[in-house]
């Protein structure tokens, strides 16, 4: 038995428009032909902080492949968000649930394990607490400490 394509959309930003299972085109961002819809974590980042139809709509689920991408650079209370992270956050506000996929998600830093919770507490404090929890006010020493636990070693 041969595999048929499952039912998806995915958005071509060059034709600005959606490509089907099939390969035919839908143009207009809001006239998605499936309720499930890929959108490159590239072209995200491309958006930024620019308007687009992206940022308007209202979704139950948000999947982000490469979600690794998104960080903050930069040291201690000054690190600032790339344009990915921007837009990610900007559609966390807008959707019921996200999925982070990333194989690592600490590429540099410890703290970019926090940057990711920040995108998944978007519109849902119980993820991290409000912005005076200490998982936001002293996420360095909370990834520390609970990094110690894990490699059960005694923080200095």
């Amino acid at each position: 038995m041969g595999s048929a394509a499952r039912p998806s959309a995915r958005w071509d930003s060059g034709v600005k428009g959606w490509v089907d299972e099939r390969g035919r085109v839908t143009r207009g961002f809001r006239n998605c032909p499936r309720r499930i819809a890929l959108v490159s974590s590239s072209w995200l980042a491309f958006l930024g902080d620019a308007q687009h139809e992206v940022f308007e709509q209202e979704y139950d689920l948000v999947i982000l492949d490469e979600a690794h991408r998104a960080r903050k650079a930069g040291k201690g209370r000054q690190r600032r968000p790339n344009n990915l992270y921007r837009a990610i956050r900007r559609l966390a506000t807008r959707s019921r649930s996200m999925l982070l996929a990333t194989a690592t998600p600490v590429q540099l830093d410890l703290i970019e394990a926090h940057d990711l919770l920040q995108i998944l507490s978007e519109g849902a404090p119980e993820v991290l607490g409000g912005p005076f929890s200490r998982w936001n006010m002293y996420a360095d020493e909370g990834l520390a400490w609970r990094s110690a636990v894990r490699n059960h070693r005694p923080v200095s």
